[in-house]
């Protein structure tokens, strides 16, 4: 019997198999229970917050990169459809950050998490070099952010 009233993801949807997850979240809601996901991230629309941890000598993986990113919040729901009232909304926001704060918020993205030792060094670096240049000698930084969400609610079982 499905008891769940809410299911939330953040930062954590790309980890997972939607082709699997989907149905075993809507197998444990409730009817009528939601569905909601949650990006939040730096707003890639900002040139230097986008480059943080990009390095300039890379064929393509960036690129690759980026299409994995905006393809994971392309939610599309398997057949047969169990969801529906789905709805997007997108906001847009500033985290007050220390240089340091900020480089270790880049520490936290999948694609350094899962870099060699020494190539998360290099994007760290990177990310640290890029900030001292764009705010030389600043205290904090305003780091522009986006929060993307989207949510569905659970359709009635027959």
């Amino acid at each position: 019997m499905a008891d769940v009233t809410e299911r939330q993801e953040r930062a954590a949807w790309h980890w997972m198999d939607p082709d699997r997850a989907v149905p075993e979240i809507g197998r444990v809601l409730r009817d009528g229970g939601r569905f909601g996901l949650i990006w939040t991230s730096r707003d890639r629309a900002v040139d230097w917050a986008r480059d943080l941890d990009r390095l300039g000598d890379q064929d393509g993986s960036d690129a690759q990169a980026a299409e994995r990113f905006w393809r994971h919040q392309n939610v599309v729901l398997p057949e047969p459809q169990i969801f529906d009232n789905v709805a997007r909304a997108t906001f847009a926001f500033a985290r007050t950050m220390t240089l340091d704060d900020a480089v270790a918020m880049v520490g936290t993205y999948s694609r350094v998490i899962v870099a060699a030792p020494d190539e998360r060094a290099r994007r760290l670096a990177h990310a640290r070099t890029v900030l001292q240049a764009r705010f030389p000698g600043a205290d904090t930084i305003d780091i522009p952010m986006r929060a993307r969400c989207w949510r569905a609610d659970r359709m009635a079982r027959g």
